[in-house]
């Protein structure tokens, strides 16, 4: 399944939020980083694509010792998971792009009211400690901007896809084999008069970014 990463952009300061006693301030002309979520696919090797699946007679053994093939396939998609993934964040991406502005500015008042408090009595300290603050100041701005960030967490687990192939065959037993480039899944399946059987096939191709070491 598609993968969360941060994206983030610089905006002025949400101005709803800014306080009477700081609308004529400078800063307000600053930029704020919000941070907000992006999906990205996982790259798909053409070999990945679970295309045919193959139902062989399992009462007859063919010349090389396996069964004929007797019904072959193709494999219709059901549901497309990377793309329902996108368009849930895409209906959701204003809110979180507004509510990660709101809190970028109450950080900077925050800071701006640490800074006009210290302000006040700069003149009884020493040298050293009017540095001190300042270096202090200075690192504060740089977190209060680090510690925005966006929930890049989902749930990776997914496939990226689900494909089904439905075959109807009369009462009896048969081999299934699901190919992808190579075999994926090779089962013997025993079908009774009047009844259904699933057998699930999971393909996994290019290793996963988060998940996986790539190399």
């Amino acid at each position: 399944a598609p993968y969360k990463v941060e994206r983030s952009v610089e905006v002025p300061v949400y101005r709803p939020l800014v306080p009477d006693e700081f609308k004529g301030e400078d800063w307000l002309s600053a930029l704020i980083k919000i941070a907000y979520p992006e999906f990205v696919s996982v790259p798909v090797e053409g070999r990945v694509h679970v295309k045919v699946a193959e139902v062989r007679d399992g009462s007859a053994a063919g010349a090389a010792g396996r069964p004929p093939v007797i019904r072959s396939v193709r494999t219709e998609k059901v549901r497309d998971l990377d793309a329902l993934a996108r368009a849930t964040l895409e209906r959701r991406i204003g809110a979180l792009k507004l509510r990660s502005t709101m809190r970028a500015t109450v950080k900077q008042i925050t800071l701006m009211k640490q800074k006009a408090d210290h302000a006040k009595d700069r003149e009884k300290r020493s040298l050293g400690e009017r540095i001190l603050r300042s270096l202090l100041e200075r690192t504060a701005t740089i977190l209060t901007a680090e510690t925005e960030q966006a929930d890049t967490r989902s749930w990776i687990t997914l496939p990226r896809e689900i494909r089904l192939a439905r075959v109807t065959v009369p009462p009896g037993t048969y081999e299934v084999t699901v190919r992808s480039g190579g075999e994926v899944l090779a089962e013997t399946v025993r079908v009774r008069p009047g009844r259904a059987v699933f057998r699930p096939a999971r393909v996994l191709g290019t290793p996963h970014p988060v998940r996986c070491d790539a190399d």
